[in-house]
C-alpha cells in the first residue's frame, strides 16, 4: 500500500540486495509478511543505547526482519533479541508490557517527521546538511566533509 507502483518496490529491493551482497547481507524481502508496528523495538533499542548495546540491537533487529523475514513488532521476538544480548527477560517483558519510554521515542518520531524524514537510512551531518537513502560512502564522506566547512 506504501508503494502503489509495483516496479518502484521492486527495483529498490533489486538495488538493495545488491548492495548488501557486495557489502556481506544479505536481504530476504521474500520472507518479510508484513511491515510490523516498530515502535516497541524503537524502545528496545533506546533501552540498549541506555547499556552501550545499541549497535548490537540494532543489528540483531536488522537481522531479524530482513534475512529471516521476523516480525519486530512481536514482542516475543524483541524478548528473545535483547535476552540474547544481556538483557534480563523480566525486565524487557515488563517494560514492553508498560509505558517505559514511549513518549520520548513518539517525540523523535515527530521530530523526524517534522523535519521532513520520511524514510531510512536518514543522515543528518552537523545540524547542516542531510542525505537520505543507501548512498556510497565516498558521497557521506563529501557530505561529511561539506557540513564541516
Amino acid at each position: 500500500k506504501k508503494f502503489p507502483d509495483p516496479s518502484y518496490l521492486q527495483n529498490a529491493h533489486e538495488r538493495l540486495t545488491s548492495l548488501g551482497a557486495s557489502n556481506g547481507l544479505k536481504f530476504d524481502f521474500e520472507a518479510i509478511e508484513k511491515s510490523p508496528n516498530t515502535l516497541d523495538a524503537h524502545r528496545l533499542i533506546q533501552w540498549a543505547g541506555e547499556i552501550g548495546k545499541q549497535d548490537e540491537i540494532v543489528n540483531a533487529l536488522f537481522k531479524a526482519y530482513f534475512e529471516e523475514g521476523r516480525d519486530i513488532g512481536d514482542h516475543a521476538v524483541l524478548i528473545e533479541i535483547a535476552s540474547a544480548h544481556g538483557f534480563e527477560k523480566s525486565d524487557i517483558e515488563r517494560k514492553l508490557a508498560g509505558d517505559d519510554d514511549i513518549n520520548s521515542v513518539r517525540a523523535e518520531i515527530e521530530e523526524a517527521q517534522r523535519i521532513g524524514i520520511s524514510g531510512v537510512p536518514f543522515f543528518i551531518f552537523n545540524r547542516k546538511l542531510a542525505a537520505s537513502g543507501a548512498q556510497p560512502p565516498d558521497q557521506l564522506l563529501a557530505a561529511i566533509k561539506q557540513a564541516q566547512a
